[in-house]
């Protein structure tokens, strides 16, 4: 009894006082007349190799042997899936192999990261860098009879998400934040796709630019602002940093009379302006409009001003504080 692959019968010879033999293999081939016989079968399945024996005299003498081919098996590996990124994923393989008129008893799984396995359907199975891996499966039929199967998976590289800004602390007044990806691909491959989150308070919250358009925030504080950047293997990458909206102060004043005849006229114009939770003002400036004198000023209080000329004068104050 042997397995199909690699079988070869040997008939050993162990007649007495005959002159001439005829083998045959009972598999419709051609027989043979030497001493010893041999026989290599193409399928699997019983046979009976026959010797007959004849004498100088003519007298024949038959004697038969069952033999038995057994089927080989053919392994086959499944997976889930063969290709994948590195990050987060799970290969789960699956024995495929087969054999006809027997069953598989066994199956002997080696991974090429120090993992084995003898289940059926092994899952879970994991790698710690990208790269290409040779699978292997050895199935053994309940003839004792295997066969071996090699596929190989790959783990792919993750792109590296980036981003810049413009200037990631910015004054809540006039606040533009103009974001670049300054993402980096696998060599070889390429990014195909983005998605920004800009945090809290932001106008628009998101979006799927590769440059977005200029971000303004609607109030203060330290946003996260989020990139993700796939390439077109699908591997993403994601990237977070945050930006700083500092509180503006507010500009207000107060002068001591709003109206006045032009003989004698004297304006006396004070800040009220109210520095941004936890800063100061550092700078006050003024502009007193047509005709004033003086013109500008820098003083916080008690600026005096007297104009030339009557009408409606339209003053200016401008308040700095240390933030800038």
């Amino acid at each position: 009894r042997q397995c199909r692959r690699g079988n070869f019968f040997i008939g050993n010879n162990s007649s007495n006082g005959a002159a001439s033999y005829i083998w045959d293999y009972g598999d419709g081939s051609a027989r043979s007349n030497g001493l010893n016989g041999g026989r290599i079968y193409a399928a699997s399945g019983k046979y009976t190799m026959t010797l007959v024996a004849t004498n100088s005299a003519g007298c024949k003498d038959t004697f038969s042997l069952p033999l038995t081919v057994d089927a080989q098996p053919v392994a086959a590996i499944g997976v889930n899936k063969a290709s994948q990124c590195l990050w987060g994923h799970e290969f789960d393989f699956y024995g495929q192999s087969s054999v006809s008129n027997d069953s598989i008893v066994s199956n002997s799984w080696d991974f090429s990261n120090g993992v084995t396995s003898t289940l059926k359907d092994p899952n879970g199975i994991i790698y710690k860098t990208a790269g290409v891996y040779r699978i292997r499966l050895v199935s053994r039929s309940g003839s004792g009879c295997f066969d071996t199967a090699f596929r190989n998976v790959e783990l792919l590289r993750h792109p590296t998400a980036q981003w810049s800004v413009n200037k990631d602390t910015q004054c809540f007044n006039g606040n533009g934040f103009v974001f670049t990806n300054r993402s980096i691909p696998v060599s070889g491959s390429y990014i195909r796709g983005f998605r920004w989150f800009f945090g809290s308070g932001s106008k628009p919250d998101s979006s799927n630019a590769q440059r977005p358009d200029t971000i303004k925030y609607t109030s203060t504080g330290t946003p996260r602002v989020t990139l993700i950047a796939m390439d077109q293997n699908g591997c993403s990458d994601t990237f977070f940093s945050f930006v700083r909206i500092l509180g503006s102060p507010q500009a207000s004043w107060f002068v001591n009379d709003t109206d006045q005849c032009l003989a004698g006229n004297n304006f006396i114009f004070s800040s009220t302006a109210i520095p941004a939770v936890g800063s100061q003002i550092r700078t006050w400036n003024w502009s007193f409009g047509t005709d004033a004198s003086p013109a500008t000023a820098t003083a916080a209080t008690n600026n005096q001003v007297s104009y030339s000329s009557f009408g409606r004068k339209y003053v200016t104050h401008t308040v700095t504080d240390r933030n800038g």
